[in-house]
């Protein structure tokens, strides 16, 4: 098991001053030692991401097969984060099933209808550009099996995977075969990434460690599948900073040096 810690820039986004500039949170990540995964739909400044700022923007970010993107979700322009994801030297777009839904069925929760021929349109973009696409586990359990089973999962050279929201997973572990465990153990070969944040309350995106999700179990499943990737800290508090520094340190006591940051 090989796992790349890195910091979520949504971490940052409900705090103003300083941090509604993305660029100056993008310096602040890196300057902790982690790569960041860039939240694309940032209001206080919304075309920061635009092709326009494209070169300015690889000039700020560090390629590297640890930093990722969370797409804006908005179809009309993922294949342009694609696109974006390669130019930065980037690994992994994390898509939420809702909007790869059939267009009848985007509102459904959980999500169980996928329009198959957009996503082989959007992995085979990914493909071609060297990168993946992570579908996330958010009320998706019978949507990500029925596209494993009718679109070709990735392979060296980039395409379909799985982000496995461990918080998510959590919030709905009452369900049959959902808990993050058995998430991890189903979609082993495909699975690329990783949200990780606590549960309190049925709240989540809570502080590591606050909650009761059982990181233990968590870092033992991975190592039992032998998971090599990123897994991004998705929190939310009111110092973000201090908050990544304690979550790398709690989820150290679990999967000691095959925990890594790299920036």
């Amino acid at each position: 098991m090989k796992v790349t810690l890195t910091v979520s820039t949504w971490n940052f986004k409900h705090i103003a001053g300083e941090y509604a500039s993305p660029r100056r949170v993008i310096e602040q990540i890196y300057a902790l030692g982690f790569a960041p995964e860039l939240w694309l739909n940032w209001d206080p400044q919304p075309d920061f991401f635009d092709r326009p700022g494209w070169d300015e923007l690889r000039e700020l970010v560090k390629p590297s097969a640890a930093l990722s993107f969370h797409t804006r979700n908005d179809r009309e322009r993922m294949f342009e984060e694609v696109e974006l994801l390669a130019h930065l030297g980037g690994r992994v777009l994390v898509v939420h099933p809702l909007v790869l839904s059939r267009p009848e069925f985007r509102d459904e929760k959980p999500a169980t209808h996928p329009d198959l021929p957009f996503i082989r349109e959007l992995a085979s973009a990914a493909r071609q550009r060297g990168v993946f696409l992570g579908l996330e586990n958010i009320h998706a359990r019978a949507f990500l099996d029925r596209t494993l089973e009718a679109v070709e999962t990735f392979g060296p050279a980039g395409g379909l995977g799985i982000c496995i929201d461990v918080g998510h997973a959590e919030m709905q572990r009452c369900r049959p075969g959902e808990s993050a465990v058995q998430l991890i153990r189903d979609y082993a070969a495909a699975l690329l990434h990783l949200h990780v944040h606590d549960v309190v309350n049925g709240q989540d995106h809570k502080p590591l460690g606050a909650g009761c999700i059982d990181y233990a179990a968590v870092a033992a499943a991975l190592r039992e599948v032998n998971f090599e990737g990123t897994a991004a800290l998705e929190i939310q508090s009111e110092d973000p900073v201090a908050t990544a520094e304690a979550g790398s340190k709690y989820l150290e006591k679990y999967f000691g040096s095959e925990l890594s940051r790299r920036a």
